[in-house]
Order: structure tokens, then sequence, then C-alpha cells
């Protein structure tokens, strides 16, 4: 078994060539400092693995090609594995970067990633069974603040990763794409020195994390390397999330949801219960969107008092939509922070068929300050005679 790995030197990178390695894989690695790597492969050597190694700067396509070359000579034309892991980031408000900040990110993170996958392609067909890992990042599939550049790059590789398994599945070569959340590496050590507010970002999402705590390099490595080996044959085109839970989990909701049942009079047993279950400091999904869904059902049986048949069909209708949660942005304290909603009603019953509808809907739109940029919650309100 064959395999390069980019970037493999520090960080993410190295913890994937240990995992490769003992699995008895043979790993061909690239960096832009030889120190660096002769540092490692002395290391790697020490402990009994085989891995080679060389210079490489992934940004320049000549660079890219003479990797390519060197890879195919160590590995006899053959190639099972390719990583592309090198990546930088370099977090600004939208208005600061220069066209030379985004292009040298797109080229690093992707354009690199995409020509590497074009010249290993053959090496991957050839060896009869090849698999492409990208590390890609949650902030590819999330927006956060002062990240438009880098998420466009990841967002771009989850995208080509999902073209390269279809393309290339008759080709027996299959690929996917990790997207760690924060992680311990001196590329996030980095960002955050260089960015003001980043640390204190980086900590209270994650602070907010089930996991609750921030990701190591071989929570990563681990999954990496299952989706190089033949055990994970029928996994293809997938983005996977290595990231604590944080896509499914990034605010608080207890707090907005006591806040909000407070305004339905029937509703204190179901009040006491979140509070209840706020205590614990641990609140799964599953749980988010029951919530929601009861809630919900709250809010338009509130509406709808004289009709317990609908009543009961929104409170199916919700509890089936485990999706749609109300999600508002709350500090430690409990208050309020920066959120605000508008209420709009219309004015006029809604016609129907040419028929007044005895109904009329209500929008509320609540829009958070931080992470949610707006969600509607849409009540079905009774046209008073």
């Amino acid at each position: 078994m064959t395999a390069l790995v980019t970037g493999g030197t520090r960080g993410i990178g190295y913890a994937i060539v240990e995992e490769l390695a003992e699995f008895g894989a043979a790993v061909h690695i690239c960096s832009r400092n030889e120190e660096d790597i002769n540092k490692c492969l002395e290391e790697w050597k020490n402990k009994g693995f085989k891995v080679t190694g060389s210079v490489c700067d992934l940004l320049f396509r000549d660079q890219r090609e003479k990797l390519m070359e060197t890879v195919a000579t160590v590995f006899n034309g053959k190639l099972n594995i390719l990583v592309n892991n090198s990546g930088i980031f370099t977090p600004k408000p939208i208005m600061d970067y220069t066209d030379e900040d985004v292009a040298t990110i797109m080229s690093t993170n992707f354009v690199s990633g995409y020509h590497l996958c074009q010249l290993a392609h053959p090496l991957l067909k050839e060896s009869g069974y090849g698999s492409i890992v990208f590390i890609s990042s949650i902030g590819g599939l999330k927006a956060f603040d002062s990240c438009s550049a880098y998420a466009a790059s990841k967002g771009a590789m989850n995208q080509f990763t999902k073209n390269v398994a279809l393309e290339w599945a008759k080709d027996n070569i299959r690929a996917n794409a990790v997207a760690p959340g924060p992680v311990k590496t001196l590329l996030l050590e980095n960002a955050m020195k260089l960015s003001e507010g980043v640390d204190n970002a980086v900590e209270d999402i994650v602070s907010k994390s089930p996991a609750g705590r921030m990701g190591e390099s071989k929570d990563i490595s681990g999954l990496v390397a299952f989706l190089c080996l033949p055990a994970s044959s029928h996994i293809t085109g997938q983005i996977i999330a290595a990231d604590g839970g944080l896509l499914f989990y990034v605010v608080r909701v207890i707090r907005p949801l006591v806040f909000f049942l407070s305004s339905c009079p029937n509703a204190f047993p179901l009040t006491g219960f979140l509070l209840f279950f706020h205590e614990f400091k641990r609140h799964f999904d599953l749980f988010m969107c029951v919530s929601s869904s009861i809630l919900h059902s709250i809010v338009i049986s509130k509406f709808l008092g004289d009709f317990p048949i609908a009543s009961f069909a929104s409170i199916f209708a919700f509890s089936t939509s485990a999706c749609y949660d109300l999600r508002m942005s709350y500090d430690d304290g409990g208050k309020k922070s920066g959120a605000r909603q508008d209420d709009e009603d219309l004015e006029e019953p809604v016609e129907k068929d040419g028929r007044v509808n005895p109904f009329r809907l209500e929008i509320r739109q609540v829009r958070s300050a931080f992470y949610f940029p707006q969600v509607l919650v849409v009540n079905l309100k009774r046209v008073e005679d």
C-alpha cells in the first residue's frame, strides 16, 4: 500500500502519516521546509516506518508536477492513497482581503489539490484501488466570521470531492473529504495570534459543542486512515465532519426555549422540564429538535384553541420536521445578547380560490446576533370577526 500525504511534517498531516505507516503503508510526504522533512524522516526511521519525502511548494504548478514525478519513481508508477492535507488559514474581514490574499488561499487550499488529483489519476488507476482524501473544514459547510476566502476554498474542495467520486468510480477510485472543526495545530495557533478576536471566537465556539473540547490531530488521522483502507470501500463522495458535534450544536437553545415558552401560560410544566435539562449542560440534537417541535406546536395551538384536531395535526407536522430549530444567541447569564425580533402581520385575510380564508399567516422573523442569520417562525392565526 502506497500513499502520498501533502504537508505531512506537522499537525494533522504528521498524525496521518503515522497512522498510515502503522498499517504498513509506504508513505511519501512533501513540505516547503527541508529541515522539517529531514527531522521527521529521522523520527519515523527510528520507529521502523517506511517514509520518504521531498521539498515542494504546492503553490507552484511546476513543483507539483515535479513532486508527482518523484512519487511515480519511488512507488514504481502506482499509488493507492492521496491525502490532500496542505492548506493555509488567514482570517480577515471580507473587505480586508486583497486579490493576492484570495489567489494565494485558493491556489494553496483548492487549486493545488485539484491539480494533484489530475497528476495522480494515472497512478491511482494503475494500482487498481485508489482512495483520495481531502482535508477540508467545517468552514466549508457553515459560515464563520472572518473566514470568507478560506471557506470558499474549502467549499470548492467539498464539491470537487463529489465530482471526483462520480467521475472516477469507474476506475475504482474513491474520494472523500474530512471536515475538522477547530483542531490544536500550529496553523490554528498562528491564526489566533495574527488575527484579533479569533482566539476568543474559537474558544466560544468550542465551549458550545457537545464534546466541549478542541480537537486533536489524532481525532482526525484515525478517520482519514479508515477512509484510505479497503474497509471503507463502499464510502465515496462524502464530506464527513469530525468536529465534536459542532455543526449540529453551535449555540445553546435551552434558554431561548424557556424565554419563548414563558409567553405561553399553559406551558409551565414544559418550561420546568427544560430548566431541569439545562442543568446538565449537555443537550443532544434529538432533544433540540423535539423541544423545538413542541414549542412550535404550542405556539400554533395557542391560536387554534377552538380546533383540537388542527392543534393535534400541527404537533404531528412539526414533530416530523426535525431539522426546523428555533435557535437564538444568549450569553451565559441568560440575558438576551443582541438578538432582536420584528413582527410583520398580513393586514388582510388570505384569499384562496376566490374565498376569504378565516385564517391568516403571522410571520415572525428572529435574527440571531451570532451564527444563524435568520429563522422564520410561521404561525397560523384565526382572524377575529
